[in-house]
């Protein structure tokens, strides 16, 4: 997994540490849960290519590529199916959700600051 990649990695580059002058440390206690991270990722995203796709394209294009019916997979557009499942998922994003989504990446930011990033230069 993406665990070990980096380890792995981070083992390799960091072979002559001491020449260096570095330490690398496996952090255990992540000071924010990944369901959290993961939900406020996908939905700031979501959001955010929907309105990219508007401003582009316009509300008229848009709109008419959007409404078509959820069984539709996209293959009478030009448009990929997961682009389009992403755009479809924007558009069900309510504004609430999109604020308590940008709440949770200021906390995350904030505590990343705080606990990781005053302490350590590098978090892979």
């Amino acid at each position: 997994g993406i665990l070990n990649l980096c380890e792995s990695t981070l083992k390799d580059v960091f072979e002559n540490k001491d020449a260096l002058n570095c330490s690398v440390e496996k952090v255990l206690d992540v000071p924010f849960h990944a369901k959290d991270l993961w939900y406020s990722w996908t939905t700031i995203r979501s959001r955010c290519i929907l309105d990219n796709f508007c401003q582009t394209f316009g509300d008229k294009v848009s709109g008419s590529i959007l409404s078509s019916s959820e069984e539709d997979d996209g293959t009478n557009t030009l448009i990929k199916p997961e682009a389009l499942w992403e755009l479809r998922r924007g558009t069900r994003i309510t504004d609430n959700e999109l604020q308590n989504a940008l709440h949770i990446a200021q906390n995350w930011s904030n505590s990343a600051n705080e606990k990781l990033f005053s302490k350590y230069d590098i978090c892979a």
